[in-house]
């Protein structure tokens, strides 16, 4: 999205997982409340998170997740590439 990535798909130590952008703030609190989000592999531990399968890990908040990502990088995309990705421009 406007050359910038939100989340990829990899494995992290073996395991299936989701890496994506995350707040920062709310990095810290995911990792504290869910042992299958971890600090994001081979990224900047502060700004992104892995996921991986696991207990309390639902089809729902993975969703939620992804939009947050999503909105994160769209947020700090100019504004005329904000515009161009929405047909706006």
């Amino acid at each position: 999205m406007g050359g910038k990535i939100f989340m990829f798909l990899g494995e992290v130590k073996g395991v299936p997982a989701a890496t994506m952008k995350a707040d920062p703030t709310e990095a810290i609190a995911l990792r504290e409340q869910y042992a299958a989000i971890t600090p994001g592999y081979h990224v900047n531990k502060r700004l992104w998170i892995s996921v991986a399968a696991g207990e309390g890990i639902t089809r729902e908040l993975v969703a939620d997740l992804v939009r947050d990502a999503h909105g994160i990088v769209r947020d700090s995309l100019p504004r005329r590439v904000r515009l161009a990705l929405d047909g706006s421009a």
